[in-house]
């Protein structure tokens, strides 16, 4: 049997608030704080008629900010606000590991295929060519992983540090390296993050393009929001030994692919995220619990919503906890986070164990990345053995 990961800190800023407490109780009470983005306008097709799009920024923290230094702006609010719920300051970072979550600013080089104007397609191939995605390492990553550390005065080894670029499934993608790291021993204790803001102009612009943006004309689309949330993760043993709070307990994971991903226009089956999801119940002990509370990464996109049920109807034979199960869509109360909505998902449910409102003492994270990953991860509400 695998060790279990033991979280022991959480932190996040958002839409909804500056940090884990706020933004969290907020999203139980149903309060969303949606807001015209006035710098972004475009122009209904049955009126003519000029509007603003909606979405979720954290206005009082990013506004001003663009590209690296947004980024920024988000993760050292949430960072700070990490180290003060968790000891990690009082442990020992040279034995500490960094895993962040990030966007690919080349995202918007991509998902041509969906694009409907003949006109529109042509000139954004032509840019595509001029700026061809890099398969190198993304240095803004490294330079993130310092600002933070620098602006924490925490001397986390940059052999630590790590970053991958899955979308939505980052999160989970980032969780598994800093797994392999703790049980192998090469670290203590690990900092979980993710982070990324959908609202900043290029991103609008994107997704306008590529006929995904919630509008008027376009009600079935996604809200675009800005988040970065943090968990603090350590082996259970150890966190039981050393008594720390533990917030939850993370139990399984699992990552897989779709053929028919988002970005090449193809209809959806559901069968990637369902062998996702099976595959992650293959890896629990106990199959005949009770359903758990089911965080989707879901945003308003027809595409998600198809996937998820076909995955349904996939699962029903092979996973029927999922069929029953209660859902919670968080893009309701923060606006699709982007690659930071896996760490949200865990913040919110880790918050929810420790307030008493969850809806299962488990809770399956899924996610769906526009491209072909998909991912799940499972957690418990911590107990004393």
């Amino acid at each position: 049997m695998e060790p279990r990961i033991a979280v022991t800190g959480l932190g996040m800023v958002s839409s909804l608030g500056h940090d884990i407490v706020s933004s969290c109780a907020a999203a139980r009470a149903g309060i969303s704080r949606a807001r015209e983005l006035d710098y972004f306008k475009v122009k209904r097709e049955d009126n003519g008629e000029v509007e603003s799009v909606l979405g979720h920024p954290a206005h009082a923290l990013t506004f001003g900010f663009e590209g690296f230094s947004r980024l920024v702006a988000l993760a050292w609010p949430a960072f700070e606000n990490l180290l003060s719920d968790s000891a990690l300051r009082d442990l020992n970072p040279g034995r500490t590991g960094l895993y962040l979550a990030l966007p690919d600013f080349e995202r918007v080089n991509t998902g041509f295929d969906l694009v409907i104007d003949d006109r529109t397609r042509e000139r954004l191939t032509k840019r595509e060519k001029a700026s061809p995605p890099s398969p190198e390492t993304h240095p803004y990553g490294m330079r993130l992983c310092q600002k933070l550390t620098e602006l924490a005065g925490l001397r986390i080894p940059s052999a630590h540090w790590s970053q991958t670029y899955g979308g939505h499934c980052g999160t989970t993608l980032a969780f598994r390296q800093a797994f392999r790291d703790l049980c192998d021993g090469k670290i203590d204790y690990a900092v979980l993050g993710g982070v990324d803001s959908l609202v900043e102009e290029e991103t609008l612009q994107w997704f306008y393009d590529t006929g995904r943006l919630k509008t008027g004309d376009q009600p079935a689309g996604v809200q675009p929001g800005e988040a970065a949330a943090f968990v603090f993760l350590e082996l259970e043993k150890t966190a039981r030994r050393r008594k720390a709070k533990l917030r939850a307990t993370i139990l399984a994971t699992a990552v897989g692919s779709e053929e028919n991903e988002l970005l090449a226009g193809k209809p959806t089956d559901g069968l990637g995220l369902s062998e996702t999801i099976a595959a992650l119940f293959s890896e629990l002990p106990r199959n005949d619990a009770p359903p758990p509370w089911i965080m989707t990464d879901q945003n308003g996109e027809p595409y998600r919503a198809y996937e998820w049920g076909y995955a349904v109807a996939r699962l029903s034979s092979q996973a029927g906890r999922v069929r029953d199960a209660a859902l919670y869509y968080p893009a309701i109360a923060f606006g699709d986070t982007g690659a930071a909505s896996g760490a949200v998902s865990l913040c919110v449910a880790a918050r929810a164990f420790s307030r008493g409102y969850a809806m299962s003492r488990e809770v399956l994270v899924i996610s769906s990345s526009d491209n072909h990953d998909r991912a799940a991860i499972f957690l418990a509400d911590s107990v004393p053995t």
